[in-house]
């Protein structure tokens, strides 16, 4: 029905049931998921290979049960569809086009959260979050009593905290926003290396931007430099099969072999 995700789903609820109380671990979910990708004839993950490397199981409900156990997993969706409820139910007794655009925002998101990993990145969720809190936030105010200075520093300084807080959350997805696009120029290594430049420019923790600067040094035959993008890539990635395979790969061409033959076992 969901082809890839199938799999992916039914691996999942398998790591689920194997601990159900604590779950994996926050975090565990890419070390402990190869073990469960092909242990099922039936329900084989074929992107879950030595070649691939599953991070996430593309749903967010299952994402923190596998991790975290089923109790933390219903805490975090009663609170989630209370949010969601009580949002809607206000609207639906007074209507404001700006509540109901925020609930068709958190409406989608919420949505795209049971295919793909919308909550998966930490900036993510933090952007949500704040999304969420804003609304929220804003019913609670309609319905206090206030004096008619009180509205406009409110939103003032409602203003200044969300603009301070999002400049990590935007600067990764502008930074991801750039890599999109040095995928899409594969073939034209000039608008690739551009891309991903400037996607590392933006955030130099944004693992596909590192792994993509690294790519381009490789290519450019620049092995020293390409290896300290795959050293800093696994300080915050580690054990990542496929940049530890370019790691090796790139000590192995700057005649580093001893650390070639280390990041390659």
């Amino acid at each position: 029905l969901l082809g890839e995700r199938t799999s992916i789903f039914a691996s999942t609820t398998a790591m689920t049931l194997d601990a159900p109380i604590l779950g994996q671990g926050t975090g565990n979910f890419p070390w402990v998921y190869p073990s469960f990708s092909n242990r099922y004839p039936d329900f084989r993950d074929p992107l879950s290979s030595a070649r691939t490397f599953t991070t996430n199981p593309h749903n967010v409900v299952l994402q923190v049960a596998s991790q975290n156990g089923l109790v933390a997993m219903m805490i975090f969706m009663s609170l989630l569809c209370y949010f969601w409820f009580r949002l809607v139910h206000h609207i639906w007794h007074t209507w404001n086009g700006f509540h109901a655009a925020g609930a068709f925002a958190i409406s989608a998101a919420i949505f795209d959260a049971m295919f793909n990993h919308v909550f998966y990145n930490p900036a993510s969720m933090f952007a949500f979050a704040l999304l969420a809190g804003s609304w929220w936030g804003s019913l609670a105010y309609k319905e206090a009593t206030v004096t008619p200075l009180q509205p406009k520093l409110a939103s003032l300084m409602a203003l200044i905290v969300i603009v301070t807080l999002s400049i990590w959350p935007m600067r990764w997805i502008v930074s991801e926003w750039h890599v999109g696009h040095a995928m899409v120029y594969a073939q034209n290594p000039k608008l690739e290396a551009s891309h991903y430049q400037t996607a590392y420019a933006w955030d130099k923790e944004n693992f596909r931007a590192v792994f993509g600067m690294g790519q381009m040094a490789y290519k450019q035959k620049d092995y020293a430099k390409s290896a300290q993008y795959f050293e800093a890539f696994e300080s915050f990635y580690p054990y990542n099969p496929p940049a530890l395979n370019m790691l090796g790969a790139a000590y192995m061409m700057s005649g580093q072999f001893e650390k070639a033959e280390a990041a390659l076992q």
